[in-house]
């Protein structure tokens, strides 16, 4: 039995990608026989344990016109929960505050494992479109996430790209830096043959067309399909 623990900012109601991500992982590795912890931001401290799975919320405050996104200022309580659980290795979807947690398990021996589940450049297009000299601070910050972590795992090549700029090679091999890992799509929910009613909202679309299906919320950028749609247009 394994003890693994997975930290992580910007997780909440609104965060679909990184909270699926995070309770399929710990549904599975508890199917497996392992122990979980996952520890995340929230309005106040809590805890909650449903068998092999322990939830944890660190009292966090709101990120300004994040849609309601909370970010851990405080990892020393993440890294004394860490220290109760006493992880065998540790899984961190953050490359801000929870950096320095990440350092903190390599010192001690923890493996340490980063999901990439967005890029850099792209948080700092939606969130700090004017802010100077960004190239300079994508890279540091990329190098500061790759040398703070045993391994990447980049849930998508686009992810990938920001790690090969610096010199990684995505790897399969057990002892590989940086490796890819498409996340998954549940093929017995999201199957078009089990729909309940038929959508006739399509028999009306031209022949040529593309569908587009997003949240509205500031890093997805919706208004940017406006953008691409006048492109195509200009195309043909």
């Amino acid at each position: 039995m394994t003890r693994i623990a997975h930290i992580a900012n910007m997780y909440g109601p609104k965060s679909g990608g990184l909270r699926t991500t995070m309770n399929e992982l710990s549904l599975q590795y508890a199917q497996s026989g392992h122990t979980v912890l996952l520890i995340v931001p929230g309005k106040k401290d809590s805890y909650e344990s449903d068998g092999a799975v322990s939830r944890v919320t660190v009292a966090a405050p709101q990120i300004p016109f994040s849609g309601g996104y909370r970010m851990i200022v405080k990892p020393k309580k993440v890294i004394k929960r860490l220290e109760d659980f006493r992880p065998d290795i540790l899984e961190i979807s953050d490359r801000t505050t929870l950096l320095t947690v990440a350092r903190w398990a390599r010192s001690r021996g923890i493996p340490t494992t980063f999901f990439a589940h967005e890029r850099v450049d792209g948080i700092v297009r939606s969130f700090a479109r004017h802010l100077p000299f960004q190239s300079v601070l994508v890279r540091h910050w990329n190098m500061k996430t790759r040398d703070s972590v045993g391994r990447i795992v980049a849930t998508t090549n686009f992810a990938a790209e920001e790690f090969e700029q610096l010199g990684l090679k995505v790897d399969h091999s057990p002892t590989a830096k940086l490796v890819s890992v498409p996340l998954g799509v549940d093929l017995e929910k999201f199957d078009p043959r089990i729909r309940e009613v038929e959508n006739k909202a399509f028999a009306y679309f031209p022949d040529n067309y593309i569908f587009a299906c997003t949240r509205l919320s500031k890093e997805k950028d919706p208004l940017f399909l406006l953008e691409i749609a006048q492109e195509l247009k200009t195309r043909g």
